[in-house]
């Protein structure tokens, strides 16, 4: 898969670092492993740090809640699981589900996006509700909280490893719909210079969350919940849109 130039998002570049930034200094015995994976425009490695539209969000909440901590990029399982099982760490973004919610201690909701339905443009079937596309075939990633949904409303996702495959699956005729969060949809459609993908049906609004490790202090989790509140959602999501806009250039 080509990779972008994400280097005018990177470490200290972002408008949203730039609206966030704040002077402080984390405290020593406060310290924090974040895991995610490579999923552009969230998160995704420039020259060697961390960065994406959500990490500088993530990063800012940190610097806000004067908590140190180091961020690696990991598969999506194996980062799911390095918070599932070690103190003191926590993965993003998450989607808090009914099954999720017990296994972890919830710092958000961070982001917010739409879960939504996009077909080929001479697709002309009007979908109104998520029974409507029970009847055609539908694409997903692997393991995604957003296959995990269709599932539990009754209808059989086809799932791949990448969303990318789904785009080629689209465009061969291989799947009628494919399901993803609308900003990385619109992402993914542009990187790849497609031009005939629309979106035609929201399926569920979505909040996407730092999940972390049932053992984390208390504290701390407060720590991070206050920097949310004080930094603001209008101001977060002023910043993400900024960010994309950036990238849909």
């Amino acid at each position: 898969m080509r990779r972008r130039d994400w280097s005018g998002i990177g470490p200290g570049k972002s408008f949203a670092l730039i609206l966030f930034f704040c002077a402080s200094v984390a405290r020593a015995d406060d310290y924090l492993s974040l895991v995610t994976e490579y999923s552009p425009p969230y998160s995704m490695t420039v020259q060697g740090e961390e960065a994406g539209i959500a990490t500088n969000i993530v990063r800012a909440i940190l610097g806000q809640a004067q908590i140190g901590y180091h961020i690696r990029e990991y598969p999506w399982s194996r980062a799911y699981h390095e918070a599932l099982l070690h103190s003191n760490t926590c993965v993003y973004l998450t989607t808090m589900t009914e099954r999720r919610k017990p296994l972890f201690r919830w710092v958000g909701p961070i982001v917010r996006d739409s879960w939504v339905a996009f077909a080929i443009e001479t697709n002309t079937v009007r979908i109104g509700s998520l029974d409507d596309l029970n009847a055609y075939r539908l694409g997903t990633s692997l393991g995604s909280a957003r296959s995990a949904f269709l599932s539990d409303n009754n209808l059989a996702p086809h799932e791949v490893l990448t969303d990318e495959l789904n785009i080629n699956m689209l465009e061969n005729g291989r799947i009628d719909f494919w399901v993803a969060s609308q900003r990385r949809g619109e992402y993914l459609i542009r990187s790849h210079r497609v031009d005939n993908i629309r979106p035609v049906f929201s399926l569920s609004r979505v909040e996407y969350y730092l999940a972390c490790n049932k053992n984390t202090p208390s504290a701390v989790i407060d720590r991070l919940n206050d920097a949310i509140q004080a930094l603001g959602e209008g101001r977060r999501e002023d910043a993400l849109n900024a960010d994309m806009l950036t990238l849909l250039r």
